[in-house]
């Protein structure tokens, strides 16, 4: 679809996984003096506020300057098509990043964060027994197969979050080399931690109350140290029943996964 030159859109978008390092991420594109961020890391233009336009989508890249390389981080987008396909209608050479995390461990940390809320009285199980998109999400194989359907695959990078976690700079590197910008830029937010669970109904409130800079403070200072040491002793443990049903829940899409990516994923299944 064309569009008037006066429209600033995204050159790529990191479409997910959620819990998988995309707040990090978004930090550390932030601070390259080549790439453009909007103000706001998740957007969600393409699947909650789509019928506000693309005019309104663009406004949010107005500042961009003479920066080419402009980016997006919604990391809903990778589960739903129709937002996969509004992009490839509106953006059609966008380039996409998807962090793929063990999807047990996904699972288990999207569970972390529902404790505190609504459904803190309910156990592991009860979680993922009625909200089947904590299994749903960490189906990459059946994602992915859709979004190279419809993106080239020279146009989609997909890294894994154990690398994030392992080798950061080598993963920044990757992503870097991907968006053709320089590799050498070193962000300062390169060994912070973003969206460590601290509290969930609290910090769901205080970003509500467009207070968020209490939770960061709070998890910088010794006072976080500490929550996050007591909350660690609290059952934060997947028990072994629940292990198993997600091995099998997400045995063949494992499967799929390894035969599209040509890796082996097998030790994500074992303890």
């Amino acid at each position: 679809m064309s569009h008037s030159k006066k429209l600033t859109l995204p050159t790529f978008i990191c479409v997910g996984a959620q819990r998988a390092g995309t707040t990090w991420l978004y930090h550390c594109l932030k601070e390259h003096p080549e790439i453009y961020m909007p103000a706001h890391k998740e957007l969600r233009f393409f699947n909650y506020n789509y019928d506000e336009g693309i005019e309104s989508y663009s406004r949010n890249f107005d500042d961009a300057g003479e920066r080419e390389v402009i980016g997006e981080i919604t990391p809903d987008y990778y589960r739903q098509q129709y937002a996969l396909l509004r992009i490839k209608e509106q953006i059609p050479e966008v380039k996409l990043i998807f962090i793929l995390r063990n999807p047990i461990d996904r699972a288990f940390s999207q569970y972390q964060l529902y404790c505190g809320t609504e459904y803190k009285e309910m156990s592991f199980r009860e979680t993922y027994s009625t909200h089947p998109d904590l299994i749903d999400w960490g189906k990459y194989g059946e994602h992915l197969e859709f979004i190279y359907s419809h993106f080239p695959k020279e146009n989609v990078l997909v890294i894994e979050y154990d690398l994030l976690k392992g080798a950061p700079e080598e993963f920044l590197r990757q992503v870097f080399e991907f968006l053709n910008v320089s590799q050498d830029f070193k962000p300062t937010n390169l060994t912070k931690t973003y969206n460590k669970v601290i509290y969930p109904g609290a910090q769901k409130l205080l970003n509500f109350l467009g207070l968020q800079f209490v939770i960061d403070w709070i998890k910088e200072s010794p006072i976080g140290g500490w929550i996050r040491a007591k909350q660690k002793k609290k059952n934060f443990d997947i028990k072994k029943q629940d292990f198993d049903y997600l091995v099998k829940s997400f045995s063949e899409d494992v499967k799929k996964l390894e035969s599209i990516m040509n890796a082996d994923f097998s030790h994500w299944l074992k303890r």
